[in-house]
């Protein structure tokens, strides 16, 4: 079928959502599989407007409690809709919202939704077969051979070629199932640590609206509830450009088919409903990446462990060590009730590990994970009235340690609505699964408030922003004492036309940290970095997009020799005239001498790839990616990027040192339907 205009405004949406999502991540490794496969779900089976539930209508991330509230209440009151435009008459929906949903959803006539059927399943169902291979074009410093000099940990034992392979059979959205198989670069194949092929493996069964059973679970899956404060596997967001966009709306049970190594459940769960009541439990048991403790025991259970190792980079023979060092078991229950604008949940969580955390390494560790086992008991709430959504949660861990969250969206008028969210996460709170929104992805020792703003400051002018308050009342890993901070955002969009759309943005944060001089106590001091962005994205043709930005950025670190710099990139993305294949480019260039200073950029990759790279130093940034549908099952991709440093000699450090001031990286993928 080829690229129509429809799929163009899905992939603008997509890279919008990710963006607003990165740019507040410090992080070139952000897995946003989960976001993309909701949205590319409903682009295959587009949402009917007049059947979709509110959670499903809340699962789009694309609309507020208020539009879904007004959605919803029209159905009621004067029936189907007869035509999406029909939303210009909503009080809440603008002409932006529109766009944004018009790829995900249709309007059709009210039909009861099925319940699950095997046999229409797997007749009707699709399956898809995914690869991909990719490596670094230079030679790095952890390929080369070892010698008698050289420490162990200094070279990786497999090759440089990434390797992913990935099977998922799917209908509609009642039933999955599937497999992954992943190979980072440096990590075995086939031999060493590795005997049975590829490093990680991941597997998953799930199965929805079979009778009273809603969700049912088998292999690999992600659990989520309330805020995040009690428990929640799986990326979530924080602060984003989006400032309502700040509630939570667990999925309960999901299936998970991505490539983390860590973040994920691997056992059985399921949910079941009974009236108003869906009822969640689930068991969890895996081995996961640890750092044990140097010079102990030869006896697991006398064995502690000093951090969990997140990077699933299993490389050298230090790596390889952590790999699967120790056991996890998660086990959970959960209640929750619904009746029109009311939300209730109850949850209780059983965490144990094989082993204890080590907590004396460092004084800021002093209350993580005293124990190897401990349970958490939360309770959630999430209120809709007629113009404020209430909504929060509190948790305990059986330590002793409490957090809450609370919240609220308010809508003053068609034009203005306010987020505000109160948190005060204590020291002590204990639950490593915690992942509620907060400054830090780990949810103890913050306290803070947050102010955030959308205004209709004209047709097509929107005005968003934030102020975030916060401080840690103990050490923190770049603190030697307590730390405060004061995180504000102010961005300005103009849709000029159906074409054009501009947006400016400035962000600046002052936080104190460790002053890191030349001191044998750290003292310390207040720093700050600033961003100012301007953005322009144009349609030229139905063929052909551009988009435009400069982004400067200001440091204010004791000791920085130079905290200013900037980043400029052109985008282009053309699709051919058979619109069967489309090249989407970027040439940036960079000039920030701070690593402080650094600037994040989304940019566009193969299919489930996420590419956030950092600028810093000076030089040179480009990327072509090609991808062609040329009809029938296969679906390929390829992407080649290099990145030029134009004042070194060499690129990079340590194993990943390049003896050249360049980085070639190339991507090929392919994707098989059925």
């Amino acid at each position: 079928m080829g690229w129509t205009q429809s799929k163009e405004l899905k992939n603008d949406v997509i890279q919008q959502r990710i963006e607003f999502i990165a740019q507040q991540y410090e992080s070139s490794n952000i897995d946003f599989s989960n976001l993309i496969e909701v949205l590319t779900f409903y682009f295959d089976h587009p949402l009917n407007l007049n059947t979709a539930t509110e959670e499903d209508l809340e699962s789009l991330n694309l609309l507020t409690p208020f539009q879904v509230r007004n959605l919803i209440n029209h159905r009621i009151k004067k029936g189907d809709l007869l035509t999406i435009y029909e939303l210009r008459n909503l009080k809440g929906f603008d002409q932006i919202t529109l766009q944004n949903i018009v790829p995900f959803t249709m309007v059709s006539s009210s039909q009861k939704p099925d319940n699950f059927n095997l046999k229409k399943s797997l007749k009707y169902g699709r399956s898809e077969i995914m690869s991909l291979w990719g490596r670094v074009l230079e030679e790095q410093e952890g390929y080369l051979p070892r010698d008698s000099s050289t420490s162990e940990n200094a070279r990786y034992m497999g090759d440089p070629h990434r390797l992913y392979l990935r099977y998922r059979f799917k209908y509609s959205n009642k039933l999955s199932f599937g497999f992954t198989a992943d190979k980072d670069p440096g990590e075995e194949f086939g031999k060493g640590s590795n005997p049975n092929g590829f490093d990680f493996y991941s597997a998953h069964l799930f199965a929805a609206n079979i009778g009273i059973v809603k969700q049912l679970a088998i292999g690999d899956f992600h659990a989520q509830f309330g805020q995040g404060l009690t428990f929640w596997s799986g990326f979530s967001y924080r602060k984003t450009a989006d400032a309502l966009n700040v509630v939570r709306y667990g999925r309960k049970l999901s299936p998970y088919a991505s490539r983390n190594e860590n973040n994920f459940l691997r056992g059985a769960g399921t949910t079941v409903q009974i009236k108003d009541f869906l009822i969640t439990a689930f068991y969890s048991s895996k081995a996961i990446d640890a750092n044990i403790a140097e010079g102990d025991t030869l006896n697991a259970e006398d064995r502690t462990f000093t951090s969990f190792q997140q990077s699933g980079l299993h490389r050298t023979p230090g790596e390889i060590a952590d790999k699967k060092a120790i056991n996890e078991q998660i086990m959970g229950a959960n209640l929750g009730w619904s009746k029109n604008a009311v939300k209730l949940g109850t949850r209780i969580i059983h965490s144990k590990y094989g082993t204890t955390f080590d907590g004396n390494q460092q004084l800021y560790q002093k209350f993580q994970l005293d124990t190897h086992q401990w349970y958490n008991a939360g309770l959630d709430a999430n209120i809709l009235l007629k113009n404020i959504n209430l909504f929060g949660e509190a948790s305990m861990s059986s330590n002793g340690g409490w957090a809450y969250i609370g919240g609220a969206l308010i809508q003053l008028d068609d034009r203005i609505s306010i987020s505000i969210i109160n948190r005060n996460f204590q020291p002590d709170y204990l639950s490593v699964y915690a992942n509620s929104f907060g400054e830090r992805s780990s949810n103890n020792n913050e306290k803070g408030t947050y102010i955030g703003l959308k205004a209709d400051v004209a047709n097509g002018v929107v005005l968003t922003g934030y102020v975030d308050k916060y401080q840690f009342d103990w050490l923190s890993f770049n603190a030697d004492g307590p730390l405060s901070g004061l995180d504000y955002m102010m961005r300005l969009q103009w849709q000029v036309n159906r074409n054009l759309s501009v947006y400016s943005r400035f962000r600046q944060e002052t936080q104190t940290n460790n002053a890191k001089l030349e001191e044998k106590i750290n003292s310390l001091t207040q720093v700050s970095r600033s961003y100012l962005r301007f953005h322009l994205t144009y349609r030229v043709s139905g063929q052909f997009k551009i988009n435009s930005r400069v982004e400067f950025s200001q440091s204010n670190y004791p000791g920085a020799t130079n905290g200013a710099g900037f980043v400029v990139y052109q985008d282009f993305q053309y699709s051919f005239m058979d619109f069967k294949s489309k090249l989407t480019g970027r040439l940036a260039l960079f000039d920030i001498e701070d690593y402080n200073a650094r600037i994040y950029a989304y940019e566009n990759d193969v299919l489930y790839y996420f590419s956030v790279p950092a600028f810093y130093n000076r030089g040179t940034r480009a990327f072509l990616v090609y991808h062609l549908k040329p009809g029938g099952p296969f679906e390929f991709w390829a992407k080649i990027s290099r990145t030029f440093l134009s004042h070194q000699t060499t690129y990079g450090s340590g194993t990943e040192l390049i003896q050249a001031p360049q980085k070639t990286e190339i991507r090929l993928q392919v994707r098989f339907k059925l």
